[in-house]
């Protein structure tokens, strides 16, 4: 701090000891600084001797405060109570003095010294258990940032043969949430395999991090080495990304399992599954392909579903001719290549362009009615390929024929057979009569949604509109609804004239729900607004999705109409000309063909 010093007038005595004043003045500034310079000398030894010498005072000893020389000279004199045998027979008083020592554990490292000391004394003698676990639970939950503590926590919580369930199950998945360090993963994983996380889907789905865990474990190098336990987890790990949805994660696993063939040499099953899993997941050739590593009859079976799927027809069918043949009856008289057989019957008729021959074989399929009643499963059990074989054969043939074969199979309660044969019986009866009967059947099976999805459909064909309302009605009653309502509601909206809200209605039905009856009604919609063009194009893709004779017939007869509009007269005779080769009797073509003539 600089001071100001007024000057003062020179002395006569100063003057007079000049010789002697100079030197003086001359000495006390070197006096001054060799004082003040010994002392700051002072002051940086007492330093350097409190902060470096005095090892519990030194902010870079291993606790950082003055208590740490202390606490660490008490964990030795415990570390050497211990030694005593003596100790053991008075649990009370190490736990006392561990409870004493954590008070005073300044960081992780202290509280770990700790619990490693309870550890030790848990592990020799069970009454030090229950204190271990308390105190390991305490630091974790006090200090949440900590993974090792975490593990400990865990690690305490798993002596004594806990019961691993509600609570107990619930706290060491929180404890397994937590450990995230690369070292501490495997511990992770094994915690959710312990709580059994790993057997249900739906709890290995919510494990967090999952994919990370397993890569803890399952080093890039060791994925080809073909170790049971790896390639285990692997197949888990690709199970596991199809139930959450990430088909193409799912689909990566697979194929890098496939391509190592140490790896897959000794796992057939994984090669079904696979197989199973590229069918399900619309890549069937890649199905069939893997399906063709097996010789045995059903997965033959399954290679023809494959090829057959990918539009590999004529390979289908010699796979099932081949199972058909003499010697693979002589092989085996099991169950599984019993229903092999039939199906392989079944599906080489329904695949064959030749009517005679589709006819001569589900002859040949019915025949064998007992064995597929009795060894049949699924849905509707055996009876089912029964009947879907049943009703197949009769559209085959002519209404009377039909009809007589359909009341001789008509012993029992059989919703697809009752149906069909209302629906072969209505071509002959009256409107009236058949809307009656329609409504009887409905009676019958007031709680099956297929009745009520024909009914809806027969309805509306025959323009009976009140009687579709009151079955809708009754459906909302009933709670019965699927996207055969929308498409249903969506006909009722068009002819209210709400163009906008029944188009919403048919958009939102989504594959694999979309019927012809949805392009077929989007293109009522553009015809109403005059759009020839667009409804052409909706009236096509209708087209290539009806099947039922009748109504593939309207639907050559509306195309007609919107060539007629663009002027495409050759066009729209054509379609005409179509609509009559499905349907001979359909009145409104023949009819708008007569006036062509004119």
């Amino acid at each position: 701090m600089a001071v100001f010093v007024p000057k003062q007038k020179k002395s006569p005595s100063k003057k007079k000891d000049a010789s002697t004043g100079t030197s003086v003045l001359k000495k006390i500034p070197v006096l001054l600084v060799c004082v003040i310079g010994l002392v700051l000398v002072l002051l940086i030894a007492g330093g350097i001797w409190f902060f470096t010498l005095r090892g519990g005072n030194n902010p870079f000893s291993r606790t950082g405060s003055g208590d740490g020389e202390a606490f660490y000279r008490e964990l030795a004199d415990f570390d050497a109570l211990l030694v005593k045998s003596e100790s053991f027979e008075k649990p009370e008083t190490l736990n006392r003095t561990l409870d004493r020592l954590a008070k005073r554990a300044l960081g992780v490292e202290s509280h770990l010294s700790i619990l490693k000391r309870r550890r030790l004394l848990a592990r020799q003698d069970p009454r030090f258990i229950a204190p271990y676990q308390k105190a390991a639970q305490e630091v974790a939950e006090a200090i949440p940032s900590s993974e090792s503590l975490a593990a400990v926590a865990a690690e305490a919580m798993l002596r004594g043969d806990p019961v691993i369930e509600g609570e107990t199950g619930a706290q060491l998945r929180r404890y397994g949430s937590r450990l995230s360090e690369t070292m501490l993963k495997p511990l992770a994983l094994s915690l959710y395999i312990l709580l059994g996380d790993l057997q249900d889907p739906f709890r290995a789905a919510a494990i967090p991090n999952k994919e990370t865990l397993y890569s803890a474990v399952l080093p890039e190098t060791m994925i080809g080495a073909a170790a049971p336990l790896n390639f285990d987890l692997i197949t888990d790990l690709a199970l596991l990304r199809i139930f959450r949805g990430d088909i193409p994660g799912a689909t990566e696993q697979i194929n890098t399992l496939i391509r190592q063939p140490a790896a897959v040499s000794g796992n057939p099953e994984f090669i079904r599954l696979a197989a199973e899993f590229f069918y399900d997941y619309d890549n069937p050739l890649r199905a069939a392909e893997l399906f063709s590593q097996f010789s045995d009859e059903q997965s033959m079976a399954r290679q023809a579903d494959a090829l057959w799927r990918a539009g590999y027809v004529s390979g289908a069918r010699n796979l099932w001719t081949l199972l058909l043949s003499p010697k693979q009856s002589e092989e085996e008289g099991s169950y599984a290549t019993e229903e092999i057989k039939v199906r392989s019957l079944y599906n080489l008729a329904t695949t064959t362009e030749d009517s005679k021959e589709k006819i001569a074989d589900l002859e040949r399929f019915l025949a064998q009615g007992p064995k597929l009643a009795d060894n049949f499963g699924g849905r509707d059990g055996g009876q089912s390929y029964y009947t879907y074989g049943t009703v197949y054969y009769t559209r085959l043939l002519d209404t009377p024929q039909s009809i007589l074969i359909l009341e001789k199979e008509q012993t029992g309660s059989n919703l697809l057979l009752d149906l069909e044969l209302l629906r072969r019986r209505g071509e002959m009866w009256p409107v009236d009569k058949a809307v009656a009967e329609t409504w009887l059947l409905l009676n019958r099976y007031p709680e099956d949604p297929r009745i009520y999805q024909w009914a809806c459909y027969f309805f509306d064909r025959q323009r009976r509109y009140e009687e579709t309302a009151l079955l809708m009605k009754e459906a909302d009653h009933r709670q019965i609804n699927g996207p055969w309502t929308a498409l249903h509601e969506s006909i009722r909206l068009i002819r209210e004239g709400r163009l906008e809200e029944a188009e919403q209605r048919l958009t939102a039905i989504a594959p694999p729900h979309v019927t012809w009856q949805v392009p077929a009604n989007r293109a009522q919609i553009l015809e109403i607004r005059s759009d020839p063009a667009g409804a052409l194009e909706y009236y096509e893709t209708a087209s290539t999705l009806v099947k039922e004779k009748k109504s593939a017939a309207e639907i050559r007869f509306r195309i007609s109409r919107c060539f007629s509009a663009l002027d495409q007269a050759q066009e729209s005779r054509r379609a005409l000309e179509q609509a009559l080769q499905f349907d001979p009797e359909y009145f409104s073509a023949r009819l708008e063909l007569q006036r062509m003539d004119r």
